[in-house]
């Protein structure tokens, strides 16, 4: 069975940009990991009921901290290497890392700095990852999910007028694309179906 891991800056945004891809293939053996928050705080809670409805019971937080002033002054409140260095004190093994994209989908710092960590720790580890597609002008492939935007705005309902924005504004939750990037000694099949 393929073994996948899911790291993300905060709660939702597993759903918002991986859900699609997490449900298309529920056959993996998934674990999440979100950079920011804990299990006992509210949102931490919500991505927890998200991923039990997913078939995910394997979760972790790495408890740094969401400054909302952050995303507004253009900055990170954590840098790369805290992430890269909180990633490798778990010691994760997966057969496929999927996390944000260069760009941040949007622009947000805390994606920004944790999509730069990640790509690193996989490539430490020859682990080939996927990218969130939003905010990217080319994807691999797209995929589709029916029935989605109900499930996953009824567990984030802290994120809910978000969810809904997006939903409305940008398709989430409908549809997400998702890019190959290949760590420098490995290479990664671009259908993940044979995954």
């Amino acid at each position: 069975m393929t073994t996948a891991i899911m790291i993300v800056a905060h709660p939702d945004d597993d759903a918002l940009f991986g859900g699609p891809f997490q449900r298309a293939f529920a056959g993996y053996s998934w674990h999440v990991v979100s950079a920011t928050y804990s299990a006992d705080h509210p949102r931490g809670r919500e991505l927890c009921r998200w991923q039990r409805m997913n078939g995910c019971e394997d979760v972790t937080f790495l408890d740094l901290p969401d400054d909302p002033d952050d995303y507004e002054c253009g900055v990170s409140s954590f840098s790369p290497e805290c992430v890269f260095t909180r990633l490798q004190r778990l010691d994760l093994s997966a057969d496929l890392c999927v996390t944000h994209n260069p760009h941040g989908e949007y622009g947000h710092p805390h994606h920004v700095v944790v999509g730069k960590a990640v790509r690193r720790w996989a490539a430490s580890r020859a682990v080939p990852v996927l990218e969130f597609g939003f905010g990217l002008e080319t994807v691999d492939f797209t995929i589709e999910v029916a029935d989605f935007f109900d499930a996953a705005a009824g567990c984030f309902a802290s994120q809910a007028h978000l969810l809904q924005a997006h939903h409305a504004e940008d398709g989430l939750c409908r549809a997400a694309g998702y890019r190959w990037h290949v760590p420098a000694q490995g290479t990664a099949d671009a259908d993940p179906a044979r995954r």
